[in-house]
């Protein structure tokens, strides 16, 4: 759907909850997402920035933490299912891309810190990701609806899930393959 009246001359921060539609063969269905809208200024230029709602936020002063995304295997063929870094956090807060949350795929986030280590040409995290998915994206549902666009629509209900103890916070071992080079 169109994100309509979003403010550009006040300073701050809007959200709202926008419908995003995909189709997938002869599918058709939509799914909804939160979205921040966000007006910055710097050096007398308007900053605009649209992103999730979903946020990773670090609190205290730790280090910066990387977030990466994994997408669950398709099917047994495929081979890869490796956590993709995604970015990191700036001043203590990490929010998701969009396409995160409106792709309507199962997905789980995953955190380390940043200490890195390079040797000749190559960068290793002295990390690994976390043990367990600091938050899933499951499909909690799906209704059938009509539209005035289509007489069959799928509603695709999704939800941010954890079972993380987050009081406890999460744990990084250290990459055993990297341990050579602290």
């Amino acid at each position: 759907d169109i994100i309509a009246d979003l403010p550009t001359g006040k300073v701050g921060k809007s959200i709202r909850s926008v419908r995003i539609w995909n189709k997938r063969g002869a599918e058709t269905f939509f799914t909804m997402a939160n979205i921040v809208w966000t007006v910055e200024l710097e050096e007398n230029r308007r900053i605009l920035t649209l992103s999730s709602a979903t946020s990773i936020d670090v609190f205290g002063c730790g280090p910066i933490i990387e977030v990466g995304i994994k997408f669950p295997r398709n099917s047994e063929q495929e081979q890869c299912n490796e956590i993709k870094p995604l970015g990191v956090t700036v001043d203590n807060k990490f929010h998701l891309p969009i396409w995160v949350e409106s792709c309507s795929f199962p997905a789980s986030i995953f955190v380390r810190p940043i200490a890195q280590r390079k040797t000749s040409s190559t960068q290793y995290s002295i990390y690994e990701w976390c043990s367990l998915p600091l938050l899933e994206l499951a499909e909690v549902g799906r209704n059938v609806v009509t539209t005035e666009f289509s007489p069959r629509v799928v509603e695709v209900k999704s939800r941010w899930m954890t079972e993380v103890n987050l009081l406890g916070g999460v744990y990084c071992p250290l990459n055993c393959d990297n341990e050579k080079f602290l």
